[in-house]
């Protein structure tokens, strides 16, 4: 028909696609925080490829050594750790991920096979997935070096693994955003990947007491191994009948087929525009009660409401409830794996006196991590609390008050356990702790409160994917945490070898009113801060991944 405009082809499309990204990441570098948070991405992203890059020759050198003194183990291991690396990172550690979601991409006229095209490389240039595919081709070159025919073997077995790895990675990151597209399974998954993390912390204590058992046992499963992508692709390998080895060859591209298989449905629903949206429409005449809000005595009636509603946010975030659940998991792992009374080093476990210490630092290194994004979970209701007729340092005061509280019941939670399972404590050493405690609280209260400011985060509830912090948040909080949870631990180690530990006590007792000073200072400044800056962070605090 006359008139009418072709839709532009797929070399095009993805061409545009890729223009498109480049303008919203340059536009994007108009915020001077973006910048800061690019510098840290670059040199940590420089240190982890240094890594990547110099264990590449190691993984050669591993294939060269097996092949030639006929230890195929290696082989299969190396295989193995390129399988789970490529498994595992990009769900623990999707912050180095690219960010860009083909999904967004289908509000434009895109062609099924461009947005098939973008979906495996959002897959296939993930630092990890590069790292992973460096480390088979360092493979592939030292199987050249030690067999020509054994290179031209790894070639296609490699191949076919990297290919299958890609498809699981897309396969497993599209059914994961369907699972966690409802709030119940958000839960459940996130309660079974909390546990699954925590349960590593069990492989001491049942290494040490059913180790030699398992030992048959793991042997038997072994064999089961072949039956893997990973050992199949090592069959292919250094099976010398090569009839077998084409086998192998085969069952590695079924396992691809059936990867595929599953990856085209959701790409396919994705594309047809499946609406996951968990959203509930309000039945006819349901009207919202209106009660009165909470008051506490000698606190303002503005912040007690404020930290209602911040209370009612975490009570909404059920998948906060595990990091909560942790350090009391933590003192219970410490406890198991003390040693006895006659261990050569029973100065650092053996006792309440080191354990109380430990579990109460723990609690403040893991529950202050969030004192530093204060105001992800508002979101775009950060605008509301910028025009209501209250002052910043209220919302502040508030979310200080949550964490205060938060980080106090945990604390009285590990020293009623400690008592159960270390004995009772010295008095002189619970109070140490807990001066120590109240300066580290401090000092991080107000450091946090800056760095919400100046490095917002948007945060979704009962969400386990793009829970990160900002990058230059993230590297501001190392650099309060560790030099104050340093000096701490320093402090306390070295009065307690010097036997003067009154005396660490009476330092934290003068670092945390020197902290407080500074608080009070920060907290008066915020009100202003937040009105500068108010447009940053409705963007921020605004933006859809």
């Amino acid at each position: 028909m006359a008139g009418m405009i072709s839709a532009p082809g797929i070399q095009d499309q993805l061409r545009l696609v890729g223009w498109l990204r480049w303008r919203m990441f340059v536009n994007g570098l108009r915020i001077g925080s973006r910048k800061l948070e690019l510098a840290v991405k670059i040199i940590m992203g420089a240190g982890i490829a240094v890594g990547a890059l110099l264990w590449g020759p190691l993984m050669g050198l591993g294939c060269w050594y097996a092949l030639s003194r006929n230890k195929p183990v290696i082989i299969s291991i190396e295989l193995w750790v390129v399988f789970g690396v490529w498994l595992v990172l990009p769900l623990v550690v999707t912050g180095f991920g690219a960010e860009a979601n083909p999904v967004s991409l289908l509000r434009f006229p895109l062609r099924y096979s461009t947005f098939v095209l973008l979906a495996f490389a959002h897959g296939l240039f993930d630092p990890v997935a590069l790292a992973a595919i460096y480390w088979l081709g360092c493979m592939v070159i030292g199987a050249a070096v030690a067999s020509l025919g054994a290179a031209l073997r790894a070639i296609p077995a490699f191949a076919a693994l990297a290919l299958l790895n890609l498809l699981l990675n897309r396969t497993i990151f599209t059914w994961l955003s369907r699972l966690l597209a409802q709030r119940r399974t958000r839960e459940i998954l996130g309660a079974l990947f909390v546990l699954l993390m925590i349960s590593f912390q069990l492989f001491g204590p049942l290494t040490q007491r059913y180790g030699k058992r398992a030992v048959p046992l793991l042997n038997h499963l072994s064999s089961a191994q072949n039956f893997l992508p990973p050992g199949m692709a090592a069959s292919v390998l250094i099976e010398k009948d090569g009839g077998i080895a084409l086998m192998e060859f085969a069952g590695l591209l079924a396992y691809c087929g059936l990867l595929g298989w599953a990856l085209s449905v959701r790409l396919l629903s994705e594309y047809r525009g499946e609406n996951l949206s968990e959203a509930s429409r309000p039945a006819a005449g349901e009207r919202s009660t209106v009660h009165a809000g909470w008051s506490f005595t000698g606190v303002p009636p503005t912040v007690a409401a404020l930290f209602e509603k911040d209370l009612h946010y975490l009570l909404r975030n059920t998948t906060a409830y595990f990091t909560l659940l942790a350090p009391v998991i933590v003192v219970i792992f410490l406890s198991l794996n003390r040693p006895g009374p006659h261990a050569r080093h029973p100065f650092l476990f053996n006792s309440s006196s080191m354990l109380y210490p430990m579990g109460i630092g723990y609690v403040l290194l893991t529950l202050f991590g969030f004192a530093y994004n204060n105001l992800g979970y508002d979101g775009a209701g950060v605008g509301m609390l910028l025009t209501a007729p209250i002052r910043f340092r209220d919302v502040m005061m508030s979310k200080n008050l949550l964490h205060i509280m938060i980080v106090a019941v945990e604390m009285i939670i590990v020293s009623v356990l400690v008592q159960f399972v270390a004995g009772p404590t010295p008095l002189l050493v619970v109070g140490v702790t807990l001066a120590g405690a109240l300066w580290v609280m401090i000092a991080n209260l107000a450091a946090g409160n800056l760095v919400s400011l100046y490095f917002p985060r948007k945060l979704q509830f009962g969400q386990m994917r793009r829970q990160k912090a900002s990058g230059m948040a993230a590297a501001v909080t190392l650099g309060v945490q560790l030099p104050v949870m340093g000096l701490a631990v320093g402090a306390y180690l070295l009065s307690r070898w010097a036997g003067q530990l009154a005396l660490c006590g009476a330092v934290f007792l003068v670092l945390a009113g020197a902290a407080w000073t500074g608080y009070r200072y920060v907290l008066n400044l915020v009100s202003d801060i937040a009105w500068k800056r108010r447009e940053t962070l409705i963007q921020e605090l605004s933006r859809t991944e």
